[in-house]
């Protein structure tokens, strides 16, 4: 178990911040936008996929490097295996763009990461499993 797997599991025994997020589909392509309040820490699953991430923002978050401090626009490279934690020093938005064969956003979220079960998403009590179509 990796750091940022030991920081969710111990995220979980404590009271959560709904991370508002927004998923968008075109043409195979997905993207599922969060907004991360000043703050907040958001520990992530592991990617099953390579993809890009962009944050916009001024945050801490792991790299393959290691923990960087980012602000402003950043365009991220997310490879495969990749587990990310991020803590917002300021209002964020983390957009995750990949592609994908699905066509529900929980076949997609299986598709794209190993913990799919533990999203926000997957509790319908916080209505963040709708999923917009764009046309293209």
């Amino acid at each position: 178990m990796n750091q940022v797997h030991r920081l969710a599991e111990e995220m979980r025994k404590h009271p959560q911040v709904v991370v508002d997020t927004q998923h968008h589909l075109v043409n195979g392509m997905y993207a599922r936008t969060g907004f991360i309040p000043a703050g907040t820490v958001i520990a992530g699953c592991t990617h099953k996929t390579d993809h890009i991430s962009i944050l916009f923002g001024e945050a801490l978050i792991t790299l393959d490097d290691g923990p960087k401090e980012l602000s402003g626009y950043n365009v991220l490279p997310t490879k495969k295996g990749m587990t990310r934690a991020i803590y917002a020093v300021s209002d964020c938005w983390m957009t995750t763009i990949c592609k994908t064969e699905g066509t529900e956003l929980a076949e997609i979220e299986d598709g794209q990461v190993e913990e799919a079960h533990t999203l926000q998403t997957r509790n319908p009590e916080l209505g963040m499993d709708k999923l917009i179509l764009l046309e293209g």
